[in-house]
């Protein structure tokens, strides 16, 4: 996979809509020998991740936690401690679920039910540790400095927690399946549906503009881009998928094994 710094999440965070969930690509197809690679979708794993729920597309900022700004911080912190002790119950009713669930002696992975406990208690952790730096962030009196909003700078501790239980996905994925490299197909595909393609351009023909010589090199780029959207749309199954023989599909794997946090 290829590693994403925290600077670039937060770029995309800030600048680009790309927690639209994103377009389905088919399935590839089974490889036939060994896997020269395996491929995840970004995407769907950030979308999975539990902080990503309190985003905000209007306002670019994670709610109820750090990044978020509040008109009365004594009001929050009074909300965000309610919501500490509403988890915390929780917490404490999943871990009595678990404690009463009878183990199966050699049993070589946990039943879905504890799977499901684990990943809730998990996600708990998570939004527990999320809302205490919140309530500190209500004390900092340079949280309001720039007015009715945060700086940018208080996406940082958020984004580095969630590349953080990514990456550590990722590595446990890539062990799982004997250290197979696993790349992103979010890399290869649009960051958000694209238009229809400029037919009128598209249909001057300009490929027969490459064998006179001499292509105005901006109308040519122009044209490639539509007719690569062209390819796309109108035969997604062979052009929209880059990754169609030889690759192990791990998407739905790297989904459902994203941890949150240290059990």
């Amino acid at each position: 996979m290829k590693h994403r710094s925290p600077a670039f999440l937060l770029f995309l965070l800030c600048f680009s809509p790309i927690l639209a969930p994103p377009h389905p690509a088919p399935a590839a197809e089974p490889p036939s020998g060994p896997a020269v690679a395996g491929f995840i979708d970004l995407r769907q794993v950030l979308l999975r991740h539990p902080l990503m729920r309190e985003f905000d597309l209007r306002s670019r900022r994670f709610q109820n936690s750090a990044s978020a700004w509040v008109a009365d911080p004594e009001e929050a912190r009074a909300r965000y401690q309610g919501e500490i002790a509403q988890l915390e119950a929780q917490q404490r009713n999943l871990v009595q679920q678990v404690k009463g669930t009878p183990g199966t002696p050699g049993l070589a992975r946990p039943t879905p039910q504890i799977k499901e406990t684990w990943d809730r208690l998990s996600e708990i952790r998570v939004r527990i540790a999320a809302l205490k730096e919140a309530i500190e962030a209500t004390r900092l009196a340079g949280t309001y400095l720039h007015g009715a909003g945060t700086g940018v700078e208080s996406l940082a501790p958020i984004i580095q927690t969630i590349v953080r239980d990514v990456r550590t996905m990722v590595r446990a994925l890539t062990a799982r399946h004997g250290n197979l490299p696993i790349l992103d197909l979010a890399c290869f595909q649009p960051a958000a549906p694209e238009p229809p393609p400029d037919r009128n351009l598209l249909f001057q023909n300009l490929q027969g503009v490459i064998w006179q010589g001499n292509p105005d090199p901006r109308l040519l780029q122009a044209w490639l881009r539509e007719f690569r959207r062209f390819l796309r749309q109108e035969q997604p199954d062979r052009f929209s998928h880059p990754f169609r023989h030889g690759f192990l599909d791990l998407r739905q794997e790297a989904v459902s094994s994203l941890q949150f946090g240290t059990p």
